[in-house]
C-alpha cells in the first residue's frame, strides 16, 4: 500500500467538543505543510464515525508530492465555533505495518479503542493493529454430574482393549485346560474303583482317547489371540484412515482459498495497473494544459507589448 492507494479517511471514536467542525491534513514529514485538506463536516453528539469525502485525483499532481511514499502524517483538526483549530489526532503512519480489516461493511466502531484512524484503500480497509480491541475470551460452562464410584469406569483404547482380551483368552484357556483336568480326575477315580464291567471301561479308555490334546487347543486358542490383535490393528488402521481423510479435506479447503486469494490479487493488481495508467494519462493532460497555459500567458504578454 502506497501514498497513491489512499482513497478515503474515517475517524471513529473521536474526541472533541459536540458542535465543532472536524476536518484533517495530510503531511509529507511532522514538520511539513499540508499538501491536502479536506472539507469540514461537524461533530455531532452520539455519533462515533465520521467518513469524510473521497480524496479526488485533481489533488494528487497540483503540489508536486511523491506520492509514491510508504508513509505519511495524518493530523485531525476540531474548528470551535470561536474559529480555534485544535488538534485531535496526530498520526505517523507507514502503510506497510497496518492491519486489513477487510472491506467497508466489515467492522464495526466497538472494535476500536478512542481515536482511531481507518484507510479505505482499493485493497480493502486498514488500520493500526494496536487500536482494536482484544476479542473477549469466550467462558466455558462445565456440567457437573455426580455418579456413584461403582458405576464409573475408565474409557478403554484401542492397545488396552486389545491387551484385556489378551488376559480374557487366557484365563478362558485356564479353566478349559482345569476342566479337562477335573474329567481325567474323574475318568481315573471311576476306573480305579473297580466296578466298571470289562466293555464300559474300554468305551471309558477309546473316550479318554479321542479327546482333544491340549497341545492342539492351546494353539487354537493363541490363533484366536492373533486374529484379535489383526482385528483390533485393522479397526486402528480404518480410524487413522478417517482422520488422514479428514486432514486431505481440510487441506483441500485451505488449497481452494489460497487459489481465490491469488485470484483476487490477481484482479487487484490488474486494477492498479489500470489506475497507474489511467493517473499517468491524467498527468500527461495536465502537463499539456500547463504548457498550453504558458504559451497563453506569453501570448497575452506579448500584445499588452
Amino acid at each position: 500500500v502506497r501514498l497513491r492507494n489512499l482513497v478515503q479517511l474515517i475517524g471513529v471514536n473521536l474526541d472533541a467538543n459536540d458542535n465543532s467542525e472536524l476536518y484533517f491534513t495530510l503531511h509529507v514529514t511532522p514538520l511539513s505543510a499540508p499538501f491536502f485538506t479536506s472539507e469540514r463536516i461537524p461533530k455531532k453528539a452520539g455519533q462515533r464515525v465520521y467518513q469524510w469525502k473521497e480524496i479526488e485525483p485533481e489533488h494528487a499532481y497540483y503540489s508536486g508530492i511523491k506520492f509514491s511514499a510508504k508513509g505519511c502524517t495524518v493530523r485531525i483538526w476540531a474548528k470551535t465555533a470561536d474559529g480555534n483549530c485544535d488538534a485531535v489526532l496526530n498520526w505517523g503512519v507507514y502503510f506497510e505495518g497496518l492491519q486489513r480489516l477487510g472491506s467497508q461493511n466489515d467492522w464495526s466502531s466497538d472494535m476500536f479503542e478512542d481515536g482511531v484512524i481507518l484507510f479505505r484503500t482499493p485493497f480493502g480497509v486498514f488500520t493500526v493493529e494496536s487500536c482494536i480491541k482484544p476479542r473477549p475470551t469466550s467462558l466455558t460452562r462445565y456440567l457437573v454430574i455426580s455418579k456413584p464410584a461403582a458405576e464409573v469406569r475408565p474409557s478403554y483404547k484401542c492397545k488396552l482393549l486389545a491387551s484385556l482380551h489378551r488376559k480374557q483368552r487366557a484365563i478362558i484357556e485356564e479353566v478349559e485346560l482345569a476342566i479337562d483336568l477335573k474329567s481325567e480326575c474323574e475318568i481315573l477315580a471311576f476306573t480305579e474303583t473297580g466296578n466298571v464291567p470289562g466293555n464300559d471301561r474300554r468305551l471309558i479308555l477309546s473316550s479318554r482317547g479321542r479327546k482333544i490334546r491340549p497341545g492342539s487347543k492351546k494353539a487354537q486358542l493363541s490363533l484366536k489371540k492373533e486374529i484379535d490383535e489383526v482385528r483390533f490393528k485393522v479397526l486402528s488402521l480404518v480410524e487413522e484412515k478417517g482422520r488422514a481423510e479428514g486432514r486431505l479435506q481440510r487441506m483441500k479447503k485451505e488449497r481452494m482459498g489460497l487459489e481465490e486469494m491469488n485470484r483476487d490479487m490477481f484482479q487487484r493488481v490488474e486494477a492498479l495497473n489500470n489506475e497507474r495508467r489511467r493517473l499517468q494519462q491524467f498527468k500527461i493532460t495536465l502537463i499539456e494544459k500547463r504548457h498550453k497555459l504558458s504559451q497563453l500567458r506569453t501570448d497575452v504578454f506579448l500584445r499588452k507589448k
